[in-house]
């Protein structure tokens, strides 16, 4: 056995059975015996196998669960984080709690701090703090729809049964510079789709009307659950909140790791 090249927990296996991590093969004879001391000499003892390891630092698992942003689906012009910081004046500042779970080890907790620095005709720009990190201020485009450079290859129509009721929804398929994705769209949907996939990555909509209370208060959302090959992620995402995500959970495919994200606050700027 030997230690995961991520996790760094013991297994035979040529896919870890913890983080789904493949080994990296190692060419060459001198490379074969270097690695084995590297790793002695750089990396702390791996528990043994099949015993879970204790949690990362929050702010390390807050990277797999930004809150701040929607990754390649904002990037496309598909859902705007940006968007919705827009909406409220400069110096509103959100409150974000996570919570980690590895295991069966205690739960461990961290806040982030997300304020609206200003906001432009295409842009805005936040600031996040973390513990014990300094602050780091991100630009975000403002997407208002599919990028121009997303061309359709292909389109089809689908009926979708959401929360029981069955919307027949228009179906395309785009290709752009380094992705390709599938949309199931309707007008009359959150966001105006009700499910996305690309790769190995699907988005669907669970439910358009979802009211869930958090520290920050009580918001009509709309209920979102991404499924991929390592585990799912659900989301409950409202246009009054600054950045959308009101509360996200995220569980490993094993169910071994959680992570949850809520908010805990809102101040409005002025």
């Amino acid at each position: 056995m030997k230690p995961c090249d991520k996790c760094k927990r013991l297994h035979a296996e040529p896919q870890c059975p913890f983080c789904l991590t493949r080994r990296q093969m190692v060419i060459g004879a001198a490379a074969i015996v270097a690695a084995p001391l590297a790793l002695k000499a750089q990396d702390p003892p791996a528990p043994a196998y099949g015993v879970a390891r204790p949690p990362e630092p929050v702010d390390k698992a807050l990277d797999l669960l930004d809150p701040t942003q929607e990754g390649w689906m904002e990037d496309v012009g598909l859902i705007s984080a940006a968007k919705a910081w827009s909406s409220h004046a400069a110096k509103t500042r959100v409150t974000l709690l996570a919570t980690h779970v590895v295991g069966k080890n205690p739960a461990t907790k961290a806040p982030t701090i997300v304020t609206l620095v200003k906001a432009e005709k295409e842009s805005v720009t936040i600031r996040v703090e973390r513990q014990k990190q300094k602050p780091v201020e991100r630009g975000l485009p403002i997407a208002t729809g599919i990028t121009s450079d997303a061309k359709v290859t292909d389109l089809t129509k689908e009926t979708i049964e959401i929360d029981g009721t069955k919307f027949e929804c228009d179906v395309k398929s785009y290709e752009m510079v380094g992705r390709t994705f599938k949309v199931w769209s309707h007008k009359e949907l959150p966001f105006g789709f009700a499910k996305v996939s690309s790769g190995d990555e699907t988005m669907k909509l669970v439910k358009a009307k979802d009211s869930i209370t958090v520290k920050a208060g009580t918001y009509d959302c709309s209920l979102w659950e991404t499924t991929t090959p390592s585990g799912t992620r659900r989301v409950w995402r409202s246009d009054k909140m600054p950045g959308l995500t009101v509360k996200s959970e995220i569980k490993s495919k094993d169910g071994d790791e959680t992570m949850t994200v809520e908010a805990q606050s809102v101040v409005e700027g002025k």
